[in-house]
C-alpha cells in the first residue's frame, strides 16, 4: 500500500490569518469585494483608494464583521502616495504578504483618431505605471522579509482581446499582464508569486453603462455561458485562491473569471 502524507486541514490551506494584504481601488466594486473576502479569510487588510468616503464605508463593513483593516487614501498615479501606502502598512502590521493591484480606470472611450494623448497618458498611469511602481515598492519589502508573498494584478478581458474604443485600456492591461509574467520569473527565487485575474462582466459601478438600462442585463447574460453577470465576490474568491497556500505552486498565470465569456 502507498504511504500518503496527511493533507493539512482545508481551512488552514485557505487561511490568511497573520497575513497582511494591500488592496488598491478598494472603495467599491471588485476591490471592495476582494478586500472583504481576504478579511473573511483572516488577513489584515489595507484599503487604498482616492475616495475617503467610500473607503470609510468598506472599512466599517469589515470592522463590524470582526475583521482587521485600516484605510489609507491613495492616488496610484502619485509615487509619494504609494510610498506612504507601503510605509503605513508596515507601520500598522509589520509586514506585507499580499498585494492586489485592482485600481483601474477606463473613462476615455473614443476612436483612436479622436482620443487626446493626455487621456491616453492618464489611462496608462492608472492601469500600468501605478501597479508597476507599487509592485516595485512592495516587492522590495517582500524580498527583505525573506519568506515570499503573493502579488495579484487585476486585468480585464480587453487585455486578451482588443476592443474598439478601448485602445489605451487594452494596451495598459495587456502590458500589465506581460509585466506580471516577467516579474514572476524574476522573483520566483524569492518565493514571491505573481499572477493575474481577468474579470469578465462584473456588476459594478465602473461597468454600469454595460448592464444598467432596459434589456441590457438580459442581453448580456444571454452571451455569458453560465447565464449570469459576475459579482464582486466572484473576483474576491479567485483572489483568495491565488493569495493562499492553495496556489503555492501557481505563478505567472492569468485566471479568467468571466463565466466562460
Amino acid at each position: 500500500m502507498h504511504h500518503l502524507d496527511p493533507l493539512p486541514p482545508l481551512e488552514d490551506v485557505f487561511s490568511l490569518a497573520g497575513k497582511t494584504a494591500i488592496v488598491t481601488g478598494a472603495g467599491r466594486g471588485g476591490g471592495a469585494g476582494i478586500a472583504r473576502v481576504l478579511s473573511q479569510a483572516g488577513a489584515n487588510v489595507v484599503l487604498a483608494s482616492r475616495t475617503e468616503e467610500q473607503l470609510a464605508e468598506v472599512l466599517t463593513v469589515i470592522q463590524e464583521s470582526g475583521g482587521s483593516a485600516i484605510a489609507v487614501p491613495t492616488d496610484v498615479t502619485d509615487d509619494a502616495a504609494l510610498e506612504n501606502l507601503v510605509t503605513e502598512t508596515t507601520q500598522a502590521f509589520g509586514r506585507i504578504d499580499i498585494l492586489v493591484n485592482n485600481a483601474g480606470m477606463n473613462r476615455f472611450l473614443a476612436p483612436t483618431e479622436d482620443i487626446r494623448i493626455s487621456g491616453f497618458d492618464k489611462v496608462i498611469d492608472v492601469n500600468l505605471r501605478g501597479p508597476y511602481v507599487l509592485c516595485q515598492l512592495v516587492g522590495r519589502q517582500m524580498i527583505e522579509q525573506g519568506d515570499g508573498g503573493s502579488i495579484i494584478n487585476i486585468l480585464t478581458t480587453a487585455a486578451r482581446l482588443g476592443i474598439p474604443t478601448h485602445g489605451p485600456y487594452s494596451a495598459a492591461k495587456a502590458g500589465l499582464m506581460r509585466f506580471s509574467e516577467a516579474l514572476a520569473f524574476e522573483w520566483g527565487q524569492h518565493k514571491v508569486r505573481v499572477n493575474c485575474i481577468g474579470p469578465g462582466a462584473i456588476q459594478t459601478e465602473m461597468s454600469r453603462a454595460a448592464w444598467d438600462g432596459p434589456g441590457k442585463l438580459e442581453a448580456m447574460e444571454e452571451l455569458i455561458p453560465v447565464g449570469r453577470i459576475g459579482q464582486p465576490s466572484d473576483i474576491g474568491y479567485a483572489t483568495l485562491f491565488l493569495a493562499s497556500e492553495a496556489a503555492a505552486y501557481v505563478t505567472a498565470q492569468t485566471l479568467w473569471v468571466d463565466g466562460g465569456l
